[in-house]
């Protein structure tokens, strides 16, 4: 299974391949059930939340996209939101790769773009590999 950090992802995904191949993603569409969402009781009150978001293609691809929502992270020096997406093979459910959903971050660590959007991934095949594999 390939694992790819943010920086390995922007690598091979540029916005100018990552725009057209979401277009056509978006086009060409995915089964997008509605994500799960399940609150976690934090110790001082607050409530953080870890999302689940699986897409997929009859005869192709699937995966699912998990983000831990933490607004108490701000005050340990952490981004509130991490995101990854696991992406697998549609016919033997085998892990193909580990994603870093961080995507694009400005200098105050605000999520420009994330690369774990479950209809990016979903369509893998017709972005092809981006050098991944």
């Amino acid at each position: 299974m390939k694992v790819l950090d943010a920086q390995q992802t922007a690598a091979v995904l540029p916005f100018e391949r990552l725009i057209p191949a979401l277009r056509d993603a978006f086009m060409t569409g995915a089964e997008v059930p509605l994500r799960h969402r399940h609150d976690i009781a934090q110790l001082d009150g607050t409530a953080a939340s870890l999302l689940l978001m699986p897409a997929w293609r009859a005869n192709g691809l699937l995966g699912v996209k998990v983000v831990s929502v933490f607004p108490g992270n701000g005050a340990r020096g952490l981004a509130s939101v991490s995101a990854s997406y696991l992406l697998c093979d549609g016919a033997t459910g085998q892990h193909l790769a580990l994603i870093d959903g961080g995507g694009f971050q400005d200098e105050a660590g605000r999520t420009l773009f994330s690369y774990a959007h479950p209809l990016f991934w979903a369509p893998y095949t017709i972005i092809g590999d981006g050098g991944a594999q």
